[in-house]
């Protein structure tokens, strides 16, 4: 009896856990508001919601000291995004002081298409904290890539900011030796 009470509770807690990551969460907010033409060499202020469902904005909302945000503009770049991520987490786990971000920047889609989106990308990420990293910005690319002076959305950008959003560093594309090394200078 009392093996037969332990495994009802394991499964309980089991369909629990599974459901935590197979509840859908909303279409997120369209960032509406003008972004500036320039950015005097600043994150510019967004809102976009992550994949656990919460409205965040950003820069204001950026967690640590310093903050590494990877910007992907398509759906194939998350290979590219991954490598950035291999290489860095074992430098930021544990340190309080640094958080890394992926933001999927998109187009303003109606609603049921960010519906889908949000919750196609959350039920294909079953780890709680990538879904938490992770912030959907809807808004108009072409101002946003202006204000940050990104030239095209072939590769993926990865910012180094401080906790106001002042961008420290840039670095394009997939990671390597050379520009993980000196992001982690930076971090130092």
């Amino acid at each position: 009896m009392k093996k037969l009470f332990i495994c009802l509770i394991l499964l309980n807690v089991t369909i629990l856990s599974a459901q935590a990551t197979i509840i859908p969460i909303g279409a997120g907010p369209i960032h509406k508001e003008p972004i500036p033409k320039k950015s005097d060499n600043k994150f510019p202020s967004v809102k976009g919601m992550n994949l656990e469902g919460y409205i965040k904005f950003l820069p204001r909302d950026f967690e640590a000291k310093k903050n590494i945000v990877i910007v992907a503009f398509k759906r194939k770049q998350q290979e590219d995004v991954d490598t950035w991520i291999k290489a860095l987490d074992p430098v930021i786990e544990g340190n309080s002081e640094i958080a890394l971000y992926e933001l999927p920047v998109l187009e303003k889609f109606n609603f049921l298409n960010r519906l889908t989106i949000n919750n196609g990308m959350r039920y294909g990420i079953p780890n709680k904290k990538a879904r938490e990293r992770t912030i959907c910005l809807y808004l108009d690319k072409e101002s946003f890539k202006k204000t940050l002076a990104i030239e095209g959305e072939e590769q993926i950008i990865v910012f180094l900011l401080d906790n106001q959003g002042v961008i420290k560093s840039s670095f394009l594309g997939t990671a390597n030796s050379t520009s993980v090394n000196r992001l982690k200078e930076f971090l130092k």
